[in-house]
């Protein structure tokens, strides 16, 4: 037997029900009110129904909701607002429905401060690269790592108990606590470690990203900088990963210890190799290297962010390559320092830069060993400049055909007939 057409008149005399099971009724539209009189309801199930959209008010009395099933549905897209009246949930699972917008999988997420678990697997998610929507994710966010075989009324005496410890006044604060994340099982081509970090796990975490299509992990970003003391796990297995230079940043500060089961396909022999069989040099011709000491980096837009702000100029020996976050070109931010030189275009990385900001230090001279050659913007702004070579006006001024902004203000200029070329260029 089958339930279907179900409305609040239904439930109307079960205004003190805790747990309600309606797996498997081929309930593939459910009435928007069908919950309303449910106020006390910990525990719903709605697993296996063929639900194709779960309207934006649907839950909107169940605020003593702990456990919501929605596995095994046909569900595509979740309305932004869906959790809004749902303070405590602390575990939701939505495996094996049609869910592939990640940006829309953390906006629902943002009312949930006490998430504790949530699975995502078997979805058709393709790709999570980081973007500013991650900022607000919840930090406590967690997902389920395996299937859970522990009974119902454990789990939701597990939820009980934990929510019995709050206090109203807490439902809207964040909280963190372990986690564990699993994303096996979709579409995923390509993986950005900074997706995790910037949703707010936490150490010991495990992560599962088995049985996927990812050839490539991209990480290069402060989020890294985490001390040898962590315990991680990040399970890969069933992937294609490909053993070159994009996954060489793996070998900075013991990363490698976090994969236990990684395999990659050699680009030479196009043989699967355990990682922990390859040598660096193996994976990239280039020594690979991390953020400099005192910046930060990350992937932003189309470009690899390398903020430098408040670092020293010897501590820039070698820059991040683009590569290996699947980019081309650079931005490198050393605004707001004491610099009195740039650094010489021979430093590793630096020829990659494409958007140099170096506003506010104390640069007094400027030539073209020390400027990328594709540069599109350039910001000497409040420097020590007094006056430009001539190989700078003739290369970056008048024959360049990429230089697209260059800022110059507030530098104690020499008005003399060396400046005359300079003031041709700007009429």
């Amino acid at each position: 037997m089958t339930l279907q057409n179900l409305t609040q008149a239904h439930f109307r005399k079960l205004v003190g029900l805790r747990q309600l099971d309606l797996a498997e009724n081929n309930m593939n539209i459910l009435n928007e009110n069908v919950f309303a009189t449910l106020t006390r309801l910990n525990f719903l199930n709605l697993s296996h129904n063929g639900i194709v959209e779960i309207l934006p008010n649907q839950f909107a009395k169940l605020n003593k909701l702990i456990i919501l099933d929605l596995s095994y549905n046909s569900l595509t897209y979740l309305s932004p607002k869906l959790f809004e009246q749902t303070p405590l949930l602390w575990h939701l699972k939505l495996r094996g429905n049609q869910l592939h917008d990640t940006t829309n999988i953390i906006t629902i997420l943002k009312p949930l401060n006490f998430l504790h678990k949530l699975d995502l697997s078997e979805n058709k998610l393709r790709t999570i690269w980081g973007n500013a929507t991650y900022a607000n994710a919840p930090a406590t966010l967690a997902t389920n790592l395996h299937n859970s075989n522990m009974p119902m009324n454990f789990e939701l005496a597990k939820g009980l108990n934990y929510v019995s410890t709050l206090q109203p006044n807490e439902y809207h604060k964040s909280k963190r606590t372990l986690k564990s994340i699993n994303l096996s099982r979709n579409l995923l081509i390509g993986f950005n470690m900074d997706w995790i970090f910037e949703i707010g796990i936490t150490c010991p975490f495990k992560i599962s990203l088995e049985q996927n299509l990812i050839k490539h992990v991209y990480a290069l970003s402060n989020m890294l900088s985490k001390t040898n003391d962590c315990e991680g796990e990040i399970k890969m297995a069933g992937n294609h990963i490909e053993c070159d230079c994009k996954l060489a940043w793996i070998y900075n500060n013991n990363y490698s210890r976090y994969f236990s089961d990684l395999q990659c396909n050699q680009t030479s022999t196009k043989l699967l190799t355990n990682f922990t069989q390859l040598r660096r040099h193996e994976l990239c011709a280039w020594q690979p290297v991390q953020c400099p000491r005192n910046c930060v980096c990350s992937t932003k837009s189309e470009l690899l962010h390398i903020n430098c702000t408040g670092a020293q100029l010897s501590a820039m020996k070698e820059l991040p390559r683009p590569e290996q976050v699947f980019l081309t070109t650079s931005l490198l931010d050393i605004s707001n320092n004491r610099f009195t030189r740039l650094p010489l275009n021979t430093t590793f990385g630096y020829a990659n830069v494409s958007q140099l900001y170096a506003a506010n230090n104390q640069i007094t001279n400027i030539s073209l060993l020390e400027l990328p050659t594709d540069l599109t913007v350039l910001d000497l702004r409040n420097n020590r400049l007094k006056s430009l070579c001539a190989d700078f006006l003739r290369v970056f001024l008048n024959e360049s055909t990429k230089l697209q902004s260059l800022y110059l203000s507030a530098n104690p200029w020499i008005c003399d007939c060396a400046s005359r070329e300079l003031l041709y260029t700007q009429a």
